[in-house]
């Protein structure tokens, strides 16, 4: 004060600002606390390499509580890959100013800089009353060069997560229904199952974000859209598989755990032959023998209607771990999805009946 004092005596605007710089000067000198800038993340730089911490993502403003920042877009997909029923969150970011190319409705092209997350939680096999614990959150990186793959392993207090060195990890552990594994996966096995996709991206498009409500009851890809991150207007967000529900609910499961592998851009296609997209897979499957699919049977069908039992794509969904044949999908899980097999079962049923 006695340096402001000095100052307006003199009348003097110069030594006025010389005086409030002591000022500052002094109560700085004096520890008084100055905010620290808020340290970069990779949101800052999204093509910059993975960070070896996951705080330094950006992704949560506090990782505990799982408060996401606001400049990331929360999304759910129906039609969800099959993970030993265990729960998981999605979270996109763009930079600013960049949109989703989406003149191809069934190929959508993400500018550089994309970043998806998505973090899986242990939920006891099923028992959703248990507490739910983060165990794992992989990155999807667009770059100039191509999609990058990060996988981070969270410790015990969830308020922190490691990047892995690209290895599997195997966790065990004792839960209520028994002994479980999970597998977090090597970067070869994110590999086999994105490389497939001609966007690399799995999820992401219109059948599985439309007719999904998000927090607040509205519709999501509405809500996606009305923050004006595609470059072509998106007139319809309901779009619909034909047919009565429980053809719709079995070829949306098809398409969500089996089409990112069994499509024309896949390796696989070449051994297969099989399109399970939902918009071809009844034409590919229904009646249809397969064309190079190893089989004894030279009367087996892909699906036979009203027999899933001689069907030879519910006989591979249908196998079990512990048969020691090849189960599908073949990674990703470790048990068995009663529930989606059932699911086709009853499809399959339903078409004898229809024909």
């Amino acid at each position: 004060m006695e340096l402001l004092s000095l100052a307006f005596a003199h009348k003097g605007r110069g030594l006025l600002t010389f005086a409030l710089t002591l000022l500052l000067s002094a109560c700085a000198q004096r520890g008084t606390p100055i905010a620290p800038e808020p340290e970069e993340t990779l949101l800052d730089h999204p093509t910059s390499a993975l960070p070896e911490k996951f705080s330094q993502t950006g992704l949560y403003i506090d990782p505990v509580n799982e408060i996401p920042s606001d400049r990331v877009m929360a999304y759910d997909v129906r039609y969800a890959l099959y993970s030993d029923d265990n729960d998981k969150s999605r979270y996109l970011f763009l930079p600013p100013g960049s949109k989703i190319a989406n003149h191809d409705p069934q190929q959508w092209e993400f500018p550089e800089g994309t970043l998806f997350f998505k973090t899986f939680y242990l939920t006891a096999m099923g028992n959703r009353a248990a507490p739910k614990r983060k165990i794992e959150t992989r990155v999807l990186q667009h770059r100039r060069e191509g999609w990058q793959v990060g996988v981070y392993q969270w410790n015990p207090a969830g308020d922190e997560a490691f990047l892995t060195n690209g290895s599997e990890i195997r966790l065990p552990f004792q839960l209520p229904l028994g002994n479980y594994v999970y597998t977090i996966p090597s970067r070869l096995m994110c590999l086999a199952c994105h490389q497939p996709q001609k966007d690399f991206v799995i999820g992401f498009e219109m059948i599985r974000l439309s007719a999904v409500l998000d927090e607040n009851g509205g519709e999501q890809l509405r809500r996606l859209a009305d923050r004006d991150i595609f470059t072509q207007p998106i007139a319809d967000t309901k779009i619909e598989i034909p047919g009565p529900e429980v053809e719709r609910e079995a070829i949306g499961y098809l398409h969500g755990n089996c089409a990112n592998c069994h499509n024309p851009h896949s390796p696989v296609f070449s051994t297969t032959a099989l399109d399970l997209r939902f918009t071809w897979l009844k034409e590919n499957t229904v009646n249809i023998r397969p064309e190079k699919f190893a089989t004894n049977d030279s009367t087996q069908v892909r699906i036979k209607p009203g027999a899933p039992e001689e069907s030879l794509l519910f006989q591979l969904l249908a196998r079990t771990f512990d048969d020691g044949t090849q189960f599908m999908p073949p990674l990703g899980t470790s048990r068995t999805d009663t529930v989606g097999i059932d699911l086709v079962r009853r499809w399959i049923l339903s078409l004898g009946t229809a024909n």
